[in-house]
């Protein structure tokens, strides 16, 4: 359920994280253009996977209340595991308007776990301001969505390590 932590977690109440990595690469970047028609309901981007665990973007239109229509955006970090293992990342979303600026970037820090691993917003941005075309967030109907993934740390997650066994022999 994609809306188990908008439950405690509000862009009122979620704390902006310090941003100390000015000039620091992001672990992993989930960028995609979405497209954007009168039925669109959800979307879930592809797996990315960065420090060993895979990562999306779930993307929804929301209904609030009638006629308060809003996108809706999660992070998900190693969705339906089993095993024990934490994550902690700060993760800036947003949207790269059509000529290149981010818009509506939020940057904020959460441990992801086997129990809880996803967090995002309900309401990230009005439906109608974002269709609007004088707001250029669509080009070609399609709207770009961006998650910059900084891991800060990770417990009980293994990273595949090949080793090759060569026998060398003499003559």
């Amino acid at each position: 359920d994609m809306s188990r932590n908008d439950q405690s977690i509000t862009r009122r109440s979620l704390e902006p994280t310090v941003d100390s990595r000015k000039n620091a690469e992001p672990s992993g970047v989930i960028r995609f253009e979405l497209g954007l028609d009168q039925n669109f309901e959800t979307h879930r981007s592809e797996k990315v996977q960065i420090e060993g665990l895979p990562w999306n973007v779930y993307v929804k239109k929301s209904n609030l209340a009638p006629s308060f229509e809003y996108l809706s955006l999660f992070v998900t970090c190693n969705p339906n595991s089993s095993t024990m293992w934490s994550c902690r990342a700060s993760i800036e979303i947003g949207i790269i308007k059509a000529n290149g600026e981010r818009y509506e970037k939020l940057i904020f820090s959460w441990n992801f776990n086997n129990k809880v691993d996803d967090v995002g917003f309900h309401a990230f941005l009005s439906w109608n301001f974002m269709m609007d075309p004088q707001k250029n967030f669509i080009r070609d109907g399609k709207v770009t969505i961006e998650a910059r993934i900084f891991v800060e740390e990770t417990t009980g997650v293994r990273t595949t390590v090949l080793l090759f066994r060569t026998t060398a022999w003499a003559p």
